[in-house]
């Protein structure tokens, strides 16, 4: 018996903010707005939820600094 094994393939990326106030959060909004390939949900007042759907490294930095500077919280980061 013969055993294949395809490698697996990451789908893209899961961000999760927190931000102290709403106007931190709008911030990093305008700003995500301008990066391509990326999709953002509101979960709670404070949390939002960043989704990638690109592998690559660069754009999971560039999100995780635009939570950074908008004064938030890098809560969670998982790949897809």
């Amino acid at each position: 018996m013969v055993r294949i094994t395809i490698p697996h393939r990451s789908r893209g990326f899961v961000v999760v903010g927190l931000f102290g106030n709403e106007f931190a959060m709008e911030q990093a909004i305008k700003r995500l707005n301008l990066v391509a390939n990326v999709q953002y949900q509101i979960t709670s007042r404070r949390h939002l939820r960043i989704e990638g759907k690109s592998t690559d490294p660069e754009i999971l930095e560039r999100v995780k600094n635009i939570v950074r500077r908008s004064h938030g919280y890098v809560e969670e980061e998982k790949k897809l």
